[in-house]
């Protein structure tokens, strides 16, 4: 009731003869009120802005609410007082300049100054570690890398009764780098204080989170140890210590917060990063189930559904949220994701460069819209966009991914390899990057380098059984093939086969590794394997032929040898 709020906060202002508390309270009012210039011409007639912090700081809002983010910046100076410094506000105390600095922060976003709104982002989180809206901006905008979030987090002065604060934004914070130490977190954060969990409903997402990393530890093929890989662990397993020492040595309790819609988020895109899709959607559903209007779960959602090719769910979800949330942009990234996953790349291309265009800091959308050019061969259109990623989300590793894989696609290894490295630089345990390095080592000859990169990329990978774990494999199986190192690149074919048994190419590459090695009658029978599942597969068929003929003359020598004797 702002409007009623602001007719009797106008009559305390008259009769009191402009006293500062009521002028700040009729303020407040017009600025609840959506009148950002009549509150802030208020202010300034009533000499507010210079004498208090508190008006010059509504004041600021004002500015930035109506676009002025410069005079906002002006007004607000370069200090804004003592990282003490309190206000009480509609009932709660609020850290004044952490406020500043969260404000600070969001006019240079607004200006594109990315580099001074990270630093101000961060002072408004070291003055106030429950300012969550400014770590929300540097962990949504991707402003940060993955050691970078993982410093600053160190360094928030959180209280001794803080711990379930610490662990939900150790939860938040990008998940490559602790793929392993993330259960124990997620787990702490949902049990209760007696150590169990509260709510049934999550049961059975928990259950399918533990039955993937249990599928984890028991993956004991192909995985070569590198020391870039026993420093990722190191550095995990010195995570977890740091986070038992600041438990002041106390046996762990949980925090009771199964029930919490940002822990299961944090735990669906968990599942997400580790390629379980199935289980993403269905905890995600789970989590939709229970709050419909819980927009941050959505994009993982879709990038779930689009990954297990459900298409009836993305036009479903996708018609809801743009009759629901026609002003989101992840609306219209729902019905671009549904346009991808039905092939149709014109419309996905529409609509992704909706979604961009109502929220250009909607980092899945810009993505999306790369995706869609590059599955059309548009290599300019789809670098252009992956270069406005790049820029937007300076910790977001997979635009330069996209970059690398178009560079390769123009052939113009270095740079494609410049990308790939840089990718590596922000995010060196992601099984793609490292994939992608290494089809690059093969590219360039280098088979060793192949060698090592593919085998950090199946240490890294969080399930035996996946079709993006069969893709490495099998590089690592041609590979082997480079080094004539037969046997270990028919383990490799074999086990890409028990992870895909629908890859043509597979059975095409070990048809040629039995070729290669004289062994024709394997060879045929794979090469006729990979012609039944792709009739137009012309490397099959031309080495069927070869391998035909080189069978048929080889039988005739040896009628011939039979006669002599």
């Amino acid at each position: 009731m702002y409007t009623t709020a602001a007719f009797f906060a106008d009559k305390l202002v008259t009769l009191s003869a402009f006293d500062p508390r009521n002028v700040y309270m009729l303020a407040q009012a017009f600025y609840m009120g959506k009148h950002y210039r009549r509150a802030l011409a208020l202010l300034q007639f009533a000499d507010l802005v210079e004498q208090d912090d508190q008006a010059r700081y509504l004041a600021a809002k004002c500015l930035a609410e109506v676009g002025n983010h410069e005079e906002c910046l002006t007004m607000l100076g370069e200090e804004a007082g003592s990282s003490s410094q309190s206000a009480d506000s509609m009932g709660s105390s609020i850290n004044l300049h952490s406020a500043m600095c969260l404000l600070r922060g969001k006019a240079h976003s607004a200006m594109d100054n990315q580099a001074q709104a990270v630093t101000w982002l961060k002072a408004a989180l070291k003055a106030d570690p429950f300012c969550y809206e400014a770590l929300q901006m540097l962990m949504d905008n991707h402003m940060l890398t993955q050691s970078d979030e993982e410093e600053l987090l160190q360094q928030l002065p959180f209280r001794a009764d803080d711990t379930w604060l610490r662990l939900l934004y150790t939860a938040k914070r990008k998940k490559y780098g602790q793929m392993t130490t993330l259960e124990g977190t997620l787990d702490r954060l949902e049990e209760g204080a007696n150590g169990v969990s509260h709510m049934d409903d999550d049961h059975e997402g928990n259950d399918a989170a533990d039955n993937v990393i249990h599928a984890r530890r028991s993956h004991n093929g192909a995985q070569v140890s590198t020391s870039a890989a026993d420093h990722a662990a190191t550095g995990e397993a010195a995570q977890d210590e740091h986070m038992r020492a600041e438990d002041n040595g106390n046996i762990a309790r949980g925090c009771g917060l199964s029930g919490c819609i940002d822990v299961a988020v944090c735990r669906v895109e968990w599942l997400y990063y580790m390629g379980a899709y199935q289980e993403c959607y269905d905890l995600s559903c789970t989590v939709i189930e229970r709050d419909p209007y819980a927009l941050e779960v959505m994009p993982l959602h879709l990038a779930a559904a689009v990954e297990l090719r459900k298409k009836n769910e993305l036009f479903l979800r996708s018609h809801r949220l743009t009759e629901e949330y026609p002003e989101h942009a992840v609306a219209w990234f729902g019905v671009g994701c549904y346009y991808l996953a039905a092939d149709n790349y014109d419309g996905a291309r529409r609509y992704f460069g909706k979604a961009t265009a109502m929220d250009p800091c909607f980092a899945p959308g810009w993505l999306g819209f790369g995706h869609a050019f590059a599955a059309q061969d548009e290599s300019d259109q789809a670098m252009a966009a992956y270069r406005t990623a790049a820029r937007r989300f300076p910790g977001l590793h997979q635009p330069l991914i996209g970059m690398g894989m178009e560079y390769a696609r123009m052939n113009n290894l270095l740079l494609s390899e410049q990308m790939l490295h840089a990718a590596h630089t922000i995010s060196p345990s992601d099984p793609l990057v490292l994939h992608e390095l290494g089809v690059m080592a093969f590219k360039l000859g280098d088979n060793n380098a192949a060698e090592g990169w593919f085998g950090r990329a199946l240490t890294m990978q969080s399930s035996a059984l996946s079709p993006d774990t069969e893709a490495t494999v099998s590089c690592l199986g041609h590979v082997y093939r480079k080094q004539r190192r037969w046997k270990q690149a028919v383990a490799m074919f074999e086990k890409a086969l028990g992870l895909a048994p629908w890859q043509a190419n597979t059975y095409a590459a070990l048809g040629f590794i039995y070729h290669l090695q004289g062994k024709l009658a394997l060879a045929i029978s794979n090469y006729h394997k990979a012609l039944g599942l792709r009739a137009d597969d012309s490397f099959a068929a031309d080495l069927l032929g070869v391998a035909l003929r080189e069978e048929c003359e080889q039988l005739e020598s040896d009628f011939h040898s039979d006669l002599i004797l």
